[in-house]
C-alpha cells in the first residue's frame, strides 16, 4: 500500500510538503481529494476531453507531464529557451510547447492510428494523409511504435504550424487562464475560458 510519503517521493521527489498527493490517483493510492473530472481549461476545451493530469496510472501521460514540468525549471537558464505562453516567442530561441498528438490527427480529420490493432498499411495510410494535410513530405521510413508515430506526426505538425508566429498568439479572453494553467498547442480556445 502506498502512503502519502511514498507517493510524494515517487512523484514529486523527497519533499514531504508537496501539495499534490491529496489530489492524485496512482497505483493503489487514491488521494482523499482526487477528482478524475478535475481538468485544466485546455483539457476541457479539447474535444474529446483529455484525462485529468491527476490520474497518474495506466498509459495516461500525467506522470510524464509532472516529470516534464519539474524538468522545465532546469532547462530555464538564460535566454536560450522560451516556454510557450510564459515567455516572449521569437525564432532566435528554442521553444518548449505542450502538445497533444491526437490533436494533429484531428486537424486532418483522421483518428490516431494504433499499430497494435491495425495493419501497417492502414497506419501508413493515416500517417500519409496527415502529412499531406500538413503539406510536409517525408523521404524516410515511417516509424512503427505508437510513441514513435506520435513523435513523427508532432514533429511534422510543428514544422508546418510554426512557420507563422501567429500560432503562438493567445486570445485576450484567455490571458489570465493561460498565465496560470498553460495551454496545449492548437487546441481551439473557444469562446470562453
Amino acid at each position: 500500500m502506498m502512503t502519502f510519503v511514498s507517493i510524494t517521493r515517487a512523484l514529486f521527489g523527497y519533499r514531504k510538503e508537496s501539495p499534490f498527493p491529496p489530489y492524485v490517483r496512482y497505483a493503489d493510492y487514491r488521494g482523499p481529494q482526487f477528482d478524475g473530472k478535475l481538468l485544466r481549461h485546455t483539457g476541457r476545451a479539447r474535444k474529446p476531453r483529455t484525462t485529468s493530469v491527476y490520474k497518474l496510472m495506466y498509459s495516461q501521460v500525467g506522470r510524464g507531464s509532472f516529470a516534464g514540468k519539474r524538468m522545465l525549471r532546469s532547462l530555464y537558464v538564460g535566454n536560450e529557451i522560451a516556454i510557450w505562453l510564459f515567455d516572449e516567442i521569437d525564432f532566435s530561441k528554442s521553444v518548449v510547447v505542450e502538445v497533444y498528438p491526437s490533436r494533429f490527427y484531428a486537424m486532418a480529420d483522421r483518428k490516431r492510428p494504433n499499430p497494435e490493432k491495425q495493419t501497417r498499411e492502414a497506419v501508413d495510410s493515416v500517417v500519409n494523409e496527415v502529412l499531406r494535410y500538413l503539406n510536409v513530405t517525408c523521404g524516410y521510413e515511417k516509424p512503427g511504435s505508437q510513441d514513435e508515430i506520435d513523435a513523427f506526426i508532432t514533429a511534422a505538425a510543428i514544422a508546418c504550424l510554426t512557420r507563422q508566429l501567429s500560432v503562438f498568439s493567445v486570445p485576450a479572453h484567455l490571458q489570465a487562464v493561460v498565465a496560470k494553467d498553460g495551454w496545449i498547442l492548437r487546441v481551439p480556445s473557444g469562446g470562453a475560458a
